[in-house]
């Protein structure tokens, strides 16, 4: 015998998918509305690049707090490494970023923030990979393992490479 849903209980099940929707969209519109103003303080007191960084760096720590949760975390995160990815190129074609880090010709905490963040933009790749993968709907538990410590890897060196970047003003002003 086969049980099948009321009307009613179907309406409701629908109203109830419809609700959750809408409130995962509003949860990120509040997320990104946060990293936005944030992003705007720091580029008022510091530079612009590094408003967009503290943006992005709010959008991941966000994304890193809801992991657990595939519907925050996986836009949080392909937005925050975007972002990311798209500092770095304008800082390369601008600055010559790559051309400056291996001069060293900054102080040993500017060259920690390009080390820290060099390294997060790498470990992105593989990252970004295995999420994929992950979300295409492997179950490989040894595949979630290791996208669990790249991601960890990966935003704990993102995390020195954002508090380290507020020593470049340091380094700017006394040059």
């Amino acid at each position: 015998m086969t049980i099948t849903k009321a009307p009613q209980q179907k309406v409701a099940t629908q109203s109830l998918a419809l609700n959750a929707r809408a409130f995962v969209a509003n949860e990120l519109i509040l997320i990104a509305a946060a990293a936005l103003c944030a992003g705007m303080a720091i580029w008022y007191v510091a530079t612009p690049f590094m408003g967009v960084a503290t943006g992005s760096y709010i959008l991941m720590l966000a994304g890193f707090i809801l992991r657990k949760k595939r519907e925050f975390h996986v836009p949080l995160m392909l937005a925050a490494i975007a972002v990311d990815l798209s500092v770095v190129a304008i800082l390369e074609v601008e600055r010559d970023a790559v051309k400056t880090a291996m001069s060293f010709s900054l102080g040993l905490v500017p060259q920690l923030h390009i080390a820290a963040s060099a390294t997060a933009v790498a470990l992105y790749f593989p990252l970004l990979a295995l999420g994929f993968l992950l979300l295409r709907g492997s179950p490989s538990a040894r595949l979630r393992r290791a996208h669990r410590a790249l991601g960890l890897s990966a935003f704990a060196f993102r995390s020195l490479g954002f508090a380290f970047m507020f020593s470049l003003l340091l380094s700017r002003h006394a040059g």
